[in-house]
This record gives structure tokens, C-alpha cells and sequence, in this order.
């Protein structure tokens, strides 16, 4: 069972206010109503809680040789949303996303170290997920 968490950006102090279901949350500002934030679960490379709003970056890289699948599949940025009952992590520059949903931290990290995925002739995995930002602190990420 994952921790049931979650974040508020606070606009009037620009940062966030973290809380979760047995600390409860002491509202000071109506405001924070507007951007709570659920934790998937989930940690990038680094250790770090992966939170919906978060940005991610990873690579695909071919199973054989470890190099990436294409030119322009290096430094991928994704957004990590909920929608429809589920995490997904949608692409910025591919108009594809992949779902979160179900995967705890073990699955998650063998997806980006060890799981492969068909294309055309050879196989690639995603790699090396990691936060880089959000859509509040680093709004740059996302234009």
C-alpha cells in the first residue's frame, strides 16, 4: 500500500506546504484549496517523491548497446498528471503518455532498468527518471 500524501503551493509565499492524512492540514489560506497535489508513490533515481505537477526527465535507450533509441529521445520531459483515477506522465515533445497507475517502487524502478519494449527491430527502455522541477517553481519546464 503506497503513503497517502500531498503537497499545496502556497502563491503568496512561493513554496510548498506538505501534508498528509494523519497529520492533517491546518488551512491558512483559502487559496491552497486550488493546487493540492497527490504523491504517486513514487521515487525518481535520486530518492526523490514524485508528485503530481512534477516534471520528469528520462531517455529511451536501446537494450543492446545502452545508446539512445533516436536523436531526440535524450533529455525527454514529461508532466506528471492525474487524470481519469490514474497517474499518467505525459510527453512534451511526443503527444503519447504512459500510466503510473498499480506500479509501486520496485516495479517502477525495473521499468526504467530492465524493462524493454518492442520497436521495429529492437528493443529500448526508458531510463533514469528524474525530477527536475514543477509547474509552479520552474513554469519554463512546460512551455
Amino acid at each position: 500500500m503506497r503513503d497517502i500524501k500531498f503537497r499545496a503551493w502556497r502563491s503568496q509565499v512561493k513554496r510548498f506546504r506538505f501534508f498528509d492524512i494523519s497529520t492533517g492540514f491546518n488551512v491558512e489560506n483559502a487559496d491552497v484549496f486550488k493546487t493540492v497535489e497527490q504523491y504517486t508513490g513514487l521515487k525518481d533515481k535520486n530518492g526523490v517523491e514524485i508528485y503530481e505537477g512534477d516534471v520528469l526527465n528520462f531517455d529511451w535507450r536501446l537494450q543492446k548497446t545502452n545508446e539512445l533509441y533516436a536523436s531526440d529521445c535524450e533529455n525527454i520531459k514529461g508532466l506528471v498528471l492525474f487524470e481519469n483515477s490514474k497517474f499518467i506522465v505525459r510527453y512534451f515533445n511526443k503527444s503519447m503518455s504512459f500510466d503510473l497507475s498499480g506500479i509501486n517502487q520496485v516495479t517502477f524502478e525495473r521499468f526504467w532498468r530492465e524493462t524493454y519494449v518492442s520497436a521495429k527491430d529492437d528493443y529500448f527502455k526508458m531510463s533514469g527518471f528524474e525530477v527536475v522541477g514543477n509547474i509552479y517553481q520552474n513554469p519554463e519546464l512546460i512551455k
